[in-house]
């Protein structure tokens, strides 16, 4: 699937999987679920599906609370503080 971005000295691990999990908590929780959905069917289906799938979810995403809260924070400088994280599940 082409998810590794880096190789690392194994003293190196848990500092730079904490580092990455990090980065992705900091991520709009309602985008990563669709990411991780998207992941999931992958290898699943065909390409020109995959790629339809990623339109429809980008175009999904860029509607959203969680989208509009991201660029106002940016717009603003500060950290964003995402909608969906708000939601009881």
């Amino acid at each position: 699937m082409g998810l590794v971005t880096r190789i690392v000295q194994p003293e190196e691990l848990m500092a730079e999987a904490q580092a990455l999990a990090h980065s992705l908590l900091m991520n709009s929780p309602e985008a990563m679920r669709a990411v991780k959905q998207l992941l999931a069917g992958h290898s699943a289906t065909r390409l020109d599906e995959e790629i339809e799938d990623a339109i429809a979810a980008n175009s999904h995403q860029r509607s959203s609370e969680d989208f509009r809260e991201g660029v106002r924070a940016f717009l603003e400088h500060r950290r964003a503080d995402w909608p969906s994280n708000h939601v009881k599940v």
